[in-house]
């Protein structure tokens, strides 16, 4: 599990702290990004979680910040989250 606010807390938190929670989630996606850009699949072992439940993680809480968030910074962690998901697959982004 990645530490820090989940997705299970939100729906109880104010605007403000959506917005606090936001900025944190798309300065710690970008820098996962480029470590994987620079290690791979093997960063994930870093995390409890590892690559499954660091990708949901960060993905529920960018599906959340789309319905309620700040748009601006919810459009981008929900870009980041989409590169991190397709990164190591081969995909494009489809989100």
């Amino acid at each position: 599990m990645v530490p820090g606010p989940g997705p299970a807390s939100l729906p109880a938190m104010s605007g403000r702290s959506l917005l606090v929670v936001a900025a944190d989630k798309l300065r710690n996606a970008r820098a996962i990004l480029g470590d994987h850009q620079l290690l791979g699949e093997a960063l994930y072992d870093r995390f409890r979680g590892g690559k499954d439940g660091t990708l949901w993680h960060y993905r529920a809480i960018a599906d959340r910040q789309i319905e309620s968030g700040p748009p601006a910074l919810a459009v981008e962690l929900n870009r980041i989250v989409a590169a991190l998901e397709a990164a190591g697959t081969g995909r494009g982004q489809d989100r």
